[in-house]
């Protein structure tokens, strides 16, 4: 860990935007602490690169002032240790101070006795076995949520080969393939018992961040792995699936099986926690080196995978990847269709005036995880801007949907964009979640929000009716309303 903060120090220091200072020599630093120069900052700060340097740090006497060093800065800690002398035990365990990636902490292990035998005199001999114990760390892949709502929403299975296979089956669809699969971590044999979910969601802070993996640890029988979501009052809502069931929602209590009181968070071996933030650390200093990638360390780091990543563009946007970069990133485009124009005309006896409003496109792709949670939720959405359902009092239509999450104004005031969405599919210039609808004069109409363009030349959309919740599905031209009957919306600025 020392070696890579002082590698992250020189290449600071050597590194960077004309005109920037990067060497800190005018950065003057107390109690024996040294001043570098923070690529993601922009600022110098004093570090401590050892015990010394943390002198200034008033410990209480259980504690001892300590130098902590992470992946990318160091900082000074009250640690219960620095040295296994530091520890207290009882006699038949054996002290050791553990550093781990919270800092420093006392172990207490295990002193095995052997009898030994020699001739007809029996005699005792103790020996001391050193046991190495990799420190745990929570399993966390909380920025995995969107991929774990669209898993739900989509209704499929997830399946990764490190999970067991379910009964009867070559599936490795069982609740932890969807665990795994999310967080590529390892298989269920490596986790640990972590916080206990019951006692999280007891405690009125309730600090738990949702999606955060959790599992039961039963030591025989079948156990349930998934993400949590978040308490409620009588235990706590979680996503999973089941070899049977595919991704979906549910409510875990005490009456329940498994019960509420078997879940755990998950914890998993630091030694894979370092390996994964070492190999995050080597990849950070090769994009270092590149200018090009510099520039989007100070500017905007837009990496991406897919189109839809690039979803905050305000006009659309594409992810590229340019042969002499890295990696692929987003490219934010200005849209280039020529503005639609709504055109009235006012005639006199003796003038005409022709006024002309430019229109723009509904655009509410901020609302992509609003839109996917309702769908994996599962419940309608109403919004009072639109009409009731037929013979209902319920303001649930498929236009509900995208007036409530776009809070746009009713359908009276749209219009259809000057191309189909399956044009706008050829041309790749159509994103995810953008709203769109059919225009019909004498039929009813569906609105939603565009996934993806499938390769039949069909359709993704996200949608509801007054009888289905939000859900996705998958439209052609043999289905009703058709994919070539889908604009993407427009209205009056």
């Amino acid at each position: 860990m020392s070696l890579i903060l002082y590698i992250t120090v020189i290449l600071s220091t050597v590194t960077g935007v004309s005109g920037v200072d990067y060497t800190c020599h005018d950065h003057t630093c107390s109690y024996h602490q040294v001043a570098f120069f923070n690529i993601f900052t922009q600022s110098c700060n004093c570090h401590c690169v050892n015990n010394r340097g943390c002198q200034y740090l008033s410990c209480t006497h259980s504690t001892h002032p300590t130098c902590h060093k992470t992946l990318f800065y160091s900082t000074c800690k009250c640690e219960v240790c620095r040295a296994d002398g530091d520890c207290s035990c009882a006699k038949t365990e054996t002290p050791r101070c553990i550093h781990d990636y919270t800092g420093h902490q006392c172990k207490c292990l295990p002193i095995q006795t052997t009898p030994v035998s020699h001739g007809t005199s029996p005699t005792t001999k103790t020996t001391t076995t050193t046991t190495t114990t990799q420190p745990l760390v929570p399993l966390d892949c909380s920025n995995q949520k969107i991929s774990v709502i669209e898993s739900i929403a989509e209704n499929l299975h997830v399946e990764d080969d490190r999970a067991g296979l379910c009964p009867v089956t070559n599936k490795h669809q069982t609740s932890e393939a969807l665990v795994i699969h999310k967080c590529n971590a390892t298989a269920r044999s490596s986790w640990s018992k972590g916080v206990s979910i019951k006692a999280a969601c007891e405690n009125q802070l309730r600090t738990l961040t949702p999606y955060t993996p959790v599992s039961s640890f039963f030591p025989t029988g079948e156990n349930l792995a998934g993400f949590f979501i978040g308490c409620t009052e009588q235990g706590f809502k979680m996503a999973l699936q089941t070899c049977t069931d595919s991704p979906m929602i549910r409510i875990i209590t005490d009456l329940t099986k498994p019960h509420l009181s078997d879940f755990y968070t998950i914890l998993r071996n630091l030694e894979l926690y370092t390996t994964v933030m070492g190999r995050l650390g080597i990849l950070l200093i090769i994009l270092a080196i590149s200018n090009q990638v510099q520039c989007w360390l100070f500017d905007d780091l837009h990496l991406c995978s897919r189109d839809e990543d690039c979803g905050y563009c305000s006009s659309g946007g594409r992810c590229i990847h340019h042969h002499h970069e890295l990696a692929k990133r987003c490219e934010c485009t200005e849209n280039h269709t020529p503005p639609t124009t709504r055109t009235s005309t006012v005639t006199t006896t003796t003038t005409t005036t022709t006024t002309t409003q430019p229109l723009l496109p509904l655009d509410c792709s901020n609302q992509k995880i609003s839109v996917i949670e309702s769908i994996a939720e599962h419940l309608h959405v109403e919004d009072k801007r639109v009409g009731a359902c037929p013979g209902t009092n319920k303001h649930q239509t498929s236009e509900a949907l995208v007036i409530n999450k776009c809070n746009a104004t009713a359908r009276s005031f749209w219009t259809r964009g000057p191309k189909t969405v399956k044009e706008l599919c050829s041309e790749g210039t159509i994103t995810a979640y953008t709203p769109i609808s059919t225009f019909y004069s004498n039929e009813i109409n569906t609105a939603g929000f565009f996934i993806k363009c499938l390769e039949d030349k069909g359709l993704e959309i996200a949608f509801q009716t007054c009888q289905e919740a939000p859900m996705i599905t998958l439209l052609n031209d043999t289905t009703s309303p058709r994919a070539s009957d889908f604009y993407q919306i427009y209205i009056l600025p």
